[in-house]
This record gives structure tokens, C-alpha cells and sequence, in this order.
């Protein structure tokens, strides 16, 4: 009855997501990526074992060999903190009548993050993963894992086959992603854990055949993002890089304390303050 629940609740929080992209007039709200860690943890009955640690760590910051799942804590770790990033971003621009459309360019990252939900079920085994994907209505669910490798495959309810493919290290906690769809590939992204918080990209093929990618800096609750558009894969991540790495995009927001910057799509500078 439990698990029962927990899918229900995952369907319904997921829905949500999906759903919950726009809001006019007076201000864009984006989906909350920040609910799936909650909504992966239900379905896999983790939430009471990860409590404790939630208390005495800090926010986004396993601890070294508290978890079972360090692939799976590693993942929700980052999304929770990216999550803070997007939402601050998304509502400051959209609160400010200059760039309320600007929130937008943000939809991407947000739908990959929705398309990659099998990567979050990496570590936790075949019965989590089908589970996790009877939200989307996925057939012939098939995981495996082998070292530090994780591989889920399945179809969608057109029969379309997909696969997603990980490869975790542990000492950089950092993971790297790619998945496909009928034998092509149509997403990759990488993160890894910095000195000051989270770096990340995602490179993605759009329906028309084009690409686009997203570069992200999280540093606490400020950070950067950077889009390119029709753009070749970008160079590995090292770890090493700054908290404004992304802002050599052409399009790129960032936020720092309650002031936003950033140049559109457009070319136009954004410069305010948020209240």
C-alpha cells in the first residue's frame, strides 16, 4: 500500500511539473526540479534512512560513505542545489517586466532534467527503475549496472527505444550522462562536485535536427548559466573551473546576491537588482 501511495504521489508530482511551466500575466513559474528527490525516495522507500544525515550535513552535501546509493544521493544532491539556481533566476527575471520572457530560455534544461529522470534511479536496481518509469508509461524497463557504470533502457508508449548510460566517479562525485532514443543519441551532460559547489553542461538535439547547451556554475544559492544555440559539443568539464565560467556563452544570466546580470538572446545586457 506504501509503494502504492508513493507512485501515486510521483505521478502526481511529476504531472505537476510537466504542467506547471507557465503562469501569466505577472510572473512565469518554472517546474520545481527540487520535488524529485522527495518523489524518488517514496518510491523507493529511502526517505526515513536519509533523514538523519539531512540534519546534521549540509544542504547538497553528502557525506563521505553515509550512503547506499552514492550514485542516486549524488544526482538528487545536485539537482536539489541547480534547483535553488533556476528557481532564484526564473523569478527574478520573470518578476522584472524587461525580461519576464527572458525566464523562458531556461525551458530546456528544465525538460532534460524531466527526460533524464531514469538517471535518477541509477544505483537502486531494476524493481526502483520500473517504478520510477511507470510514470511515463515505460515498457520493457531493463537495468543494469556493472562497477561504476549504470545502464537503463526501455520504451515509450509510441514503442520507441531508449536508452540512458552512466559512468559515476565517485572521488570527483561527478557523473557523466548520455542517453538516445532509436539508436541516436539525443542528450549528454556531465556535473561535478567544485571547491565551491556544482559545475555542469548539457548538450542536446532539438526536433529540427539542431543542437543546443547549457552551461551551469552553482555556487550556494547564486550561480551562472550560459545557452548556446546550434553548438558543437562543448570540452569536458575539469572541476576546476570558476563560478563565472559560463558567462562566456552567448546568451548568459547569472545571480549573485539579489543582484541579476546577464546578456539575452537578443544581445541586450541585463543589469537589476531583485527586491
Amino acid at each position: 500500500m506504501k509503494k502504492k501511495f508513493s507512485i501515486l504521489l510521483a505521478i502526481m508530482i511529476v504531472s505537476s511539473l510537466l504542467m506547471g511551466c507557465a503562469s501569466l500575466p505577472g510572473k512565469i513559474t518554472m517546474p520545481d526540479l527540487g520535488d524529485l528527490p522527495d518523489v524518488i525516495g517514496g518510491i523507493v522507500g529511502t526517505q526515513g534512512q536519509t533523514k538523519e544525515t539531512k540534519e546534521t550535513k549540509p544542504a547538497g552535501k553528502p557525506l563521505p560513505g553515509d550512503s547506499e546509493n552514492p550514485v542516486a544521493d549524488s544526482y538528487s544532491a545536485y539537482i536539489e542545489a541547480k534547483s535553488v539556481l533556476l528557481t532564484r533566476l526564473t523569478d527574478g527575471l520573470s518578476e522584472n517586466p524587461d525580461t519576464v520572457f527572458v525566464a523562458f530560455s531556461f525551458f530546456g534544461i528544465i525538460l532534460a532534467d524531466l527526460s533524464m529522470l531514469p538517471v535518477a534511479f541509477f544505483g537502486l536496481g531494476q524493481e526502483a527503475v520500473e517504478m520510477g518509469l511507470s510514470i511515463m508509461g515505460s515498457k520493457n524497463v531493463k537495468y543494469s549496472e556493472k562497477g561504476d557504470s549504470y545502464s537503463v533502457t526501455y520504451s515509450d508508449e509510441d514503442g520507441t527505444p531508449h536508452t540512458f548510460e552512466g559512468t559515476y566517479d565517485a572521488r570527483a562525485d561527478a557523473l557523466f550522462t548520455s542517453g538516445s532514443a532509436d539508436g541516436k543519441e539525443t542528450i549528454y551532460s556531465e556535473y561535478r562536485r567544485t571547491a565551491y559547489g556544482y559545475v555542469a553542461q548539457y548538450y542536446m538535439a532539438s526536433d529540427d535536427g539542431s543542437f543546443s547547451a547549457y552551461q551551469l556554475a552553482v555556487d550556494g544559492e547564486d550561480g551562472a548559466i550560459g545557452i548556446f544555440t546550434e553548438s558543437g559539443k562543448l570540452p569536458p568539464l575539469t572541476g576546476k573551473e570558476n563560478p563565472d565560467f559560463p558567462i562566456s556563452a552567448p546568451e548568459w544570466y547569472r545571480i549573485v546576491g539579489n543582484t541579476i546580470t546577464g546578456v539575452t538572446a537578443d544581445g541586450e545586457p541585463v543589469n537589476f537588482d531583485i527586491p
